[in-house]
């Protein structure tokens, strides 16, 4: 049985040959997907401790970065462009990382890293605050 992942890393050597820049790059970025995908998740889920179940909504904005991910960098303009790299890092999952293999830019390598460490902080900021107000709001004095 193959595990998730080894079937693209082929499909990626037979597209480009071997390479270590480019399969390193392949890694990195594979990495910086994953932590993109985990930190929306993460951000959008700490929604509940403020309104409750967000399942939906939390499924939708991934269902929307996925789907928005499959699709040319260029066919966005504007306002969605703006969405793709901000609110739905989606620009940074797929488009980012396949331009940067194809055609190294260091600009675009630095925001690529720039972005993920931001989604990992925004992640990590809103889940301790909903966690704190989710503790402070179930605190239990015990009479004596």
């Amino acid at each position: 049985m193959s595990k998730v992942g080894d079937n693209e890393m082929i499909l990626f050597f037979i597209i480009e040959g071997f390479s270590v820049s480019k399969t390193l790059m392949y890694i990195l970025f594979s990495i910086t997907a994953c932590l993109l995908y985990v930190s929306v998740f993460v951000s959008f889920n700490a929604l509940a401790f403020r309104f409750g179940n967000v399942h939906s909504l939390t499924n939708l904005v991934l269902e929307f970065m996925i789907t928005l991910s499959i699709y040319p960098a260029d066919m966005f303009q504007g306002l969605i462009r703006l969405i793709l790299f901000t609110i739905l890092p989606a620009g940074f999952v797929t488009m980012v990382p396949v331009n940067l293999l194809n055609d190294f830019d260091l600009k675009w390598f630095l925001l690529l890293i720039f972005a993920t460490v931001i989604w990992i902080c925004i992640s990590f900021i809103s889940f301790n605050s909903g966690l704190r107000k989710y503790e402070s709001g179930n605190l239990m004095v015990q009479k004596m």
